[in-house]
């Protein structure tokens, strides 16, 4: 899915730098000091442009909610 997000994200050094990682197997990844809705968007772009499942760990449930 090609969204405005996937677009701004993929111009992005950093991130096109994580799914060449992703890519060549160099998993698992962690981010940090990213805000709640900047982790959504960039689990969001992940979806987008990789063709792998993603699982997403969190803290708590109420952590997963936000």
């Amino acid at each position: 899915m090609d969204t405005i997000f996937t677009r701004a994200l993929t111009a992005l050094p950093d991130f096109k730098a994580l799914c060449s990682d992703i890519a060549a197997g160099r998993t698992p990844a962690a981010l940090t000091g990213l805000g709640h809705i900047h982790k959504a968007l960039l689990i969001h772009g992940l979806c987008c442009t990789q063709s792998r499942p993603v699982l997403v760990l969190t803290g708590d449930e109420a952590e997963a909610s936000r």
